[in-house]
């Protein structure tokens, strides 16, 4: 086995649990929603860049201002986050409904993020429209 192929296989599960957790927690978001919210958790997993909640203005825009200087990036990991989301929608895991919104099957909230900036930013992202959202996110990137 390549060490190419061993790579994407990693973060294609890397992204997998990612976005499985992610829905385990917020029921639904839109698939661009997820796909931001899913790199940018890598992107802290990885750098281990903490950000906190304490400021309550903006929560969301504090949070995709990790996205500046990493357009090349995010746009690389497009690939393996459709590649998961495929993998867990065939899975049945989640399901895709109308106007681009991924769910979890059986939503219950099992799962809680230790991350209360992500979980406030995601909250406060359901008040903005995907395309609202995409311009804030173009802002940053």
């Amino acid at each position: 086995m390549n060490n190419s192929f061993e790579r994407d296989v990693i973060i294609i599960s890397f992204y997998t649990h990612i976005i499985e957790n992610l829905l385990k927690e917020h029921g639904k978001l839109s698939i661009f929603k997820t796909i931001v919210f899913s790199f940018l958790i890598k992107k802290q997993e990885v750098s281990s860049k903490i950000y906190n909640s304490n400021n309550k203005n903006d929560v969301m825009l504090k949070f995709l201002s990790q996205l500046s200087g990493e357009f090349s990036n995010f746009v690389k990991d497009l690939d393996f986050l459709f590649k998961s989301i495929d993998i867990l929608v065939k899975s049945n895991k989640i399901e895709y409904i109308n106007n681009g919104v991924l769910r979890i099957k059986d939503f219950e909230v099992i799962y809680k993020s230790n991350n209360d900036l992500l979980y406030k930013a995601i909250k406060e992202s359901n008040h903005y429209s995907d395309e609202q959202f995409m311009k804030e996110v173009l802002y940053y990137v």
